[in-house]
């Protein structure tokens, strides 16, 4: 799922993200701590 990817990219990267261009990496990597940022935000 999405969620999983962005959490194994806030975890320290996924292994396939060489496959990405660098615009692609930094969209995916912004979404990640997007999410991070989301998360910390709403735990309890």
């Amino acid at each position: 799922s999405p969620s999983e990817v962005v959490v194994r990219l806030a975890a320290g990267g996924d292994p396939s993200l060489e496959l990405y261009t660098a615009e692609e990496r930094k969209g995916l990597l912004e979404s990640a701590l997007d999410a991070e940022i989301r998360f910390v935000v709403d735990a309890p």
